[in-house]
């Protein structure tokens, strides 16, 4: 298990975005967001007092909020929890994260330092997802990142078995939306992926019967909107139409949840590696998106590249205002980090 705090915490310091920031002073260094200011939020504080560190070594760890009540995340390239860069590296592996913090602690559990499972890891960058008490990762392929396969664990990540990599075209950088516990208060009986299209800087939607997750063939595009304001969804990946502009700069590692109080879907995403993100919300998966928080080169913490900000509906507060993010980076972010975050709403 491992819980520690970096020596550089900033202890005391409360930093107050407020927004829209872009119209408070000029940008440095990227383009303006994609997005107008959001009618939700006036400012996001950061609390860095709260700032942690853990896992020196490993990056990713994007989450999902499982049926036994506790946080599953995915790293990369590293030990993960007490482990570092070299003692118990592995390519991919998966951890629970039990408590809240400031009460919480990592457990490796499949891959890593002393991990709960003896069953050998496999390569890549991998997403989780929880429903109906079984475990899911979407893996990209290591060092080539042109195609993925999706991986099922029914016993918490003990055991896994795997497809092919047969998850070419759109899919090759997917990351799940996430709900509640469980796959709690999902809109429907779908699972809905988000998928980046790099070259043209934007992000596509797919859905699947949560039951066929492991089935390349039962995903459906996003195709538009038809009539009334409808989606349209087409099994013909040509037909895919963009929910999201990345005109600003593109990223694979990001990450969208719903949030339950606010009925917002929040999208994060970087778009340079100088320290440039954003946080972005939208009344359906599919838009319209609006801009909660947009950071200009170094314009949070600092210039170093940061990416998979994740946020999960274990860690809010009942009234939806607090929050704690998970966060990874490079060179020396490349560890895992959370942080705690106060939304001040409009009324």
């Amino acid at each position: 298990m491992e819980k520690k705090t970096p020596t550089s915490c900033k202890k005391g310091l409360v930093l107050s975005i407020w927004l829209p920031i872009f119209v408070l002073r000029p940008y440095v260094g990227c383009a303006r967001p994609p997005y107008p200011p959001t009618r939700v939020a006036k400012r996001l504080v950061w609390h860095w007092d709260t700032y942690e560190r853990a896992a020196p070594g490993s990056d990713q760890w994007p989450v999902t909020w499982a049926d036994d009540g506790h946080l599953y995340t995915c790293w990369g390239d590293g030990g993960g929890f007490n482990g570092t860069n070299s003692d118990g590296r592995v390519k991919m592996g998966v951890a629970r994260i039990e408590g809240t913090p400031p009460n919480w602690r990592g457990h490796n559990i499949w891959g890593g330092k002393n991990p709960k499972s003896s069953q050998s890891t496999k390569e890549g960058k991998a997403r989780p997802l929880c429903v109906d008490g079984v475990l899911y990762l979407y893996a990209i392929k290591q060092d080539t990142w042109d195609k993925g396969r999706m991986f099922k664990s029914t016993d918490h990540g003990m055991t896994w078995t795997w497809t092919d990599y047969d998850w070419e075209y759109l899919f090759k950088n997917s990351t799940f939306l996430q709900f509640g516990k469980d796959y709690q208060g999902a809109r429907d009986n779908y699972v809905y992926v988000y998928f980046l299209v790099e070259k043209k800087k934007h992000y596509g939607l797919a859905r699947v019967p949560k039951d066929r997750v492991m089935t390349r063939s039962s995903y459906e595009i996003f195709a538009g909107l038809g009539a009334e304001g409808k989606p349209q969804w087409s099994r013909d990946a040509d037909q895919y139409k963009p929910v999201f502009d990345a005109s600003d700069g593109a990223g694979w590692g990001h990450q969208i949840m719903y949030h339950p109080v606010l009925k917002r879907y929040l999208f994060t995403k970087f778009h340079n590696k100088a320290g440039g993100w954003g946080i972005f919300d939208a009344p359906e998966p599919w838009g319209p998106w609006t801009t909660v928080a947009y950071y200009e080169s170094g314009g949070w913490m600092d210039d170093k590249w940061k990416f998979c900000f994740s946020f999960n509906q274990k860690w809010i507060s009942t009234d939806g205002k607090t929050m704690w993010m998970i966060f990874s980076g490079w060179p020396q972010y490349d560890a895992y980090h959370h942080i705690k975050c106060t939304l001040i709403l409009k009324q």
